[in-house]
């Protein structure tokens, strides 16, 4: 029987909600049972974004997630976030794929460190995060400073080398092909691609001929991070 635990230690309310959800129906539709943790905000999020019953083979279960969006609150949810990631790695059963849909810097070494003895089978989706492998930008908050540091640090490290049965993906070809092009050729073959999944619904655009203004559109939340 395929079984994996879906663990979400940092997302909270509607944080990373479209592909949380989508990863999550995509998972329950490929194992027989999904044992999902994440915290009791995201969880609402997902029942009401699917629009539907949940699939009857997850089991959920609430795990704690620092909330707030202050940077000290911000700070302590990446903490207490990778302290809990490396719990789950300890214990979960070893039979279970792990699926980290968040790759939290602060804990993704340890978590490579201690597998290499557990030899979980593991995946964790990248995101913005590995922006920090080529920016260095002195204008930045000292979060991100720290956060690029240690992406730099892991991924550009020859000296780290990744274990065997964790793997990390991104979303898109073209995404890892420019990560193929930084990193050396070893840690590039634990990266995978798929495309960002959304869920869709019917509708049909709206054309306002006499409408001279420029819409722009982005997925996701508008911030500086993103320039």
């Amino acid at each position: 029987m395929n079984k994996a635990f879906y663990i979400d230690t940092f997302s909270h309310k509607s944080a990373h909600e479209m592909f949380n959800s989508c990863l999550i129906l995509m998972a329950a539709n490929i194992f027989d049972t999904l044992e999902v943790r994440s915290c009791e905000s995201s969880h609402e999020n997902f029942v009401k974004l699917i629009k539907k019953v949940e699939p009857t083979n997850i089991n959920y279960s609430k795990t704690r997630v620092v909330q707030g969006n202050g940077k000290f609150k911000l700070i302590l949810r990446y903490i207490f976030g990778a302290l809990q990631n490396i719990r789950y790695v300890i214990v979960c059963p070893k039979n279970y794929i792990l699926i980290f849909p968040f790759n939290n810097l602060f804990s993704i070494r340890t978590i490579n460190f201690i597998n290499k003895f557990y030899k979980k089978k593991i995946i964790i989706f990248c995101h913005s995060e590995l922006e920090g492998i080529i920016i260095n930008n002195q204008n930045i908050g000292i979060l991100h400073k720290i956060l690029n540091k240690l992406s730099r640090n892991f991924f550009l490290n020859k000296n780290i080398e990744i274990s065997d049965t964790l793997y990390f993906s991104v979303l898109g070809d073209v995404i890892k092909e420019n990560i193929s092009e930084i990193i050396d050729k070893k840690k590039a073959l634990k990266f995978i691609s798929i495309d960002h999944p959304y869920l869709f619904d019917e509708t049909k655009p709206i054309v306002k001929n006499n409408d001279d203004k420029l819409k722009l559109a982005t997925v996701g939340s508008i911030n500086k991070s993103k320039g």
